[in-house]
Formats: structure tokens, sequence, C-alpha cells
């Protein structure tokens, strides 16, 4: 089996943006080991172009800005997190971009060009 058909099948294990099991299940026992191997890794990339992950320094303080960051990324998952370190911000990971803006980065870059 090819890698394309492979592809076609990832496109198959999904029912309105969501991985339905059973056809996954279906699916893999066809497989074999090698071509398995290649569809979990393909699998995982797949699910992770889908995924838009946004980690908050609090998670009742971000109603606002999950709004705004669904409303952004309508056609992907937005799975939010919370993450202690962040001081009064937020990071979107999407895919393999990282945007990140909060106080305690903004300060260690001042901080850096001052010594500079």
């Amino acid at each position: 089996m090819t890698k394309k058909q492979i592809k076609k099948l990832i496109s198959a294990s999904y029912i309105k943006n969501n991985l339905d099991s059973a056809r996954v299940n279906r699916i893999s026992k066809q497989l074999t080991r090698q071509e398995l191997k290649l569809f979990i890794k393909l699998l995982k990339n797949y699910d992770q172009s889908k995924t838009v992950t946004l980690l908050v320094s609090s998670i009742l303080a971000s109603n606002e800005i999950v709004k705004q960051i669904k409303k952004m990324y309508s056609d992907k998952n937005v799975v939010i997190k919370e993450d202690k370190s962040l001081v009064a911000g937020i990071r979107l990971i999407d895919n393999d971009t990282i945007y990140d803006v909060n106080i305690k980065n903004s300060l260690n870059e001042m901080v850096s060009f001052i010594k500079n």
C-alpha cells in the first residue's frame, strides 16, 4: 500500500472532524506492521494539524480570549490547557507555530536588551 493510499484511509477515518475509533480499528486490522506504523504516524500528524492548543495562566480568566480564538480557528479543534508558568498571558500552539504573549517573556526580553 502506498503513502497516498494510506492518506486516503486517514481522511476516511474521520466523521465530521472527529476520529471514528471503529473505523480506525477496522482499517488497522487490514494493514501490515510497516503500513500500520506509517498509518499511526500520519494519523498523529493529521490530528496535530487539525488541533490548536491554547495555554492560559488561568482558565477562569480566559473566557473572552477563548471565544476569540475559537472564532479565528473555527475549522480546528481548540484545546485549552492551564499553564501556571505563564504570567498574565497566553501561548497558542498551531501545528508547528507557537505564539507566546505574556509578561514574563516581555520582561526577560527587556532585561536581555538592557544587558547588551
